[in-house]
């Protein structure tokens, strides 16, 4: 139900050859698919795996698929995290709830143990985090500071 936060899926990593100048006989492709907490993600699994089949089968490429982990994350629908989002609306005026998307060894941590958990950070759509030329706004670092002091 988060608007701003969607699924993602990306080959982050490809791997093959042994010189610059030979087409290889096989590469290796990494997928990172990031889903949000509300789908299906058996599901969404299935459906890539039809695409990947699909694709496949029209290029006449002979595919294997070895290994899949599934990291689910969780909704930061807390009541920690709704008294976080009391504290930034109020510093703000701004108020969302938004979802960690599993990816974190923490959140799997905590989700294993069952420990409460959520995230806060300084990601939106205007930052470029975990791009090229990292970088976040000044303004965010700053807000989430003050915002961690009066909650803590």
């Amino acid at each position: 139900g988060v608007s701003h936060v969607c699924n993602r899926c990306n080959v982050n990593m490809i791997s093959g050859g042994t010189a610059g100048n030979v087409i290889p006989d096989s590469c290796q492709l990494t997928v990172d698919c990031r889903y949000i907490p509300e789908v299906n993600v058996g599901e969404k699994k299935q459906t890539l795996f039809e695409k990947i089949k699909s694709f496949c089968k029209k290029e006449s490429i002979i595919y294997e698929i070895t290994r899949t982990k599934i990291m689910e994350g969780d909704v930061s629908d807390r009541p920690l995290a709704h008294e976080l989002a009391d504290i930034y609306h109020n510093i703000t005026g701004e108020k969302e709830i938004c979802c960690v998307l599993g990816s974190s060894p923490i959140a799997q941590w905590a989700k294993r143990l069952k420990v409460p958990h959520f995230g806060i950070g300084v990601a939106r759509a205007d930052s470029n985090i975990h791009g090229a030329n990292e970088s976040v706004n000044i303004k965010d670092m700053i807000t989430l500071s003050k915002t961690m002091i009066q909650f803590l």
